[in-house]
């Protein structure tokens, strides 16, 4: 009766611990997240961060030359002391990315106001790195792990790759096909009509 009882028990345990198992271990997925972000969720939020970056770098660049002045009299913004960037190159890279993901998207999908809007936020994000800090990871960036330490691209090749996304950009734009292709409700800059 003893061992019945403690083997009762034991086994009692063992179902309980299998059964709760397989509902412990699915605690990092979301079933409110989306696996791959939406395209025009992938607009809106590239459109909006570039004018915050556009903001951010325009304010570091606006104190250096002094068109602005701190109401601090010893700030390091007005003395040219090292000032932190880190957040802007971060920023900078987080659209570009995003730009890059919504480019693939738009390409498998055969969508070519989005690739033409993608080029040419592209190529407006990496104008404004390139004159922050020169040279810059581009041709080997965005791949992921697979790469963690791409190599810095020379500033005046970056400057003809802006050229030549902006001249595919327009030319997309223009495209018939392009026509209607992109939504009011994701196309802050344009409201959906392309103005290329």
């Amino acid at each position: 009766m003893k061992n019945n009882t403690k083997t009762c028990i034991v086994l009692l345990i063992a179902v309980l611990l299998s059964g709760s198992c397989k509902k412990y271990l699915d605690i990092n997925t979301n079933p409110n997240g989306a696996a791959k972000p939406p395209i025009k969720g992938l607009l809106a939020h590239a459109t909006n961060a570039t004018a915050i970056n556009t903001y951010d770098v325009s304010n570091i660049t606006s104190y250096y030359v002094q068109y602005l002045a701190s109401p601090s009299a010893g700030s390091d913004l007005d003395t040219y002391n090292s000032i932190d960037a880190s957040g802007t190159w971060g920023a900078i890279y987080d659209v570009l990315t995003d730009i890059h993901d919504m480019r693939d998207q738009a390409m498998k999908q055969g969508i070519d106001a989005y690739v033409g809007v993608a080029d040419i936020l592209t190529a407006y994000n990496l104008n404004l790195s390139l004159n922050l800090w020169g040279d810059l990871p581009y041709s080997e960036a965005f791949q992921g792990v697979s790469n963690l330490l791409p190599k810095f691209d020379n500033q005046k090749d970056l400057y003809d790759t802006c050229l030549a996304l902006l001249d595919n950009g327009i030319a997309l734009l223009q495209n018939p096909n392009a026509a209607g292709e992109l939504e009011s409700t994701s196309d802050f800059i344009h409201n959906g009509v392309n103005a290329a």
